[in-house]
């Protein structure tokens, strides 16, 4: 994951370590290709909001395919570790 829409700081480092860790690869399903861009502009927030049905709003990274522009997002409270998994799901096989 690498790209022009990075900023560079440690923060944005960071993100990218944490959904690595959690990720069983980085190619993109539409055209198999390795490079992402993180969806942010300087001197803004790295999440974005998705909007449920509800109408709650989530706080989401939200990465680019820099070839192909699939995009693909990931929660934040799970990326970071605030929402603990539930207990049944930490002893599956791909529990990571």
């Amino acid at each position: 994951m690498s790209g022009k829409l990075f900023q560079s700081s440690d923060y944005v480092a960071e993100v990218v370590r944490r959904v690595r860790a959690k990720i069983a690869h980085e190619q993109c399903p539409m055209c198999n290709h390795k490079n992402w861009y993180l969806f942010n502009e300087p001197g803004t927030e790295t999440t974005g909001s998705i909007v449920a049905a509800s109408g709650e709003k989530i706080n989401a990274y939200t990465f680019l395919c820099a070839h192909c522009g699939f995009v693909r997002q990931h929660v934040a409270s799970i990326v970071d570790g605030d929402v603990p998994l539930p207990d049944d799901w930490k002893d599956a096989p791909d529990a990571k």
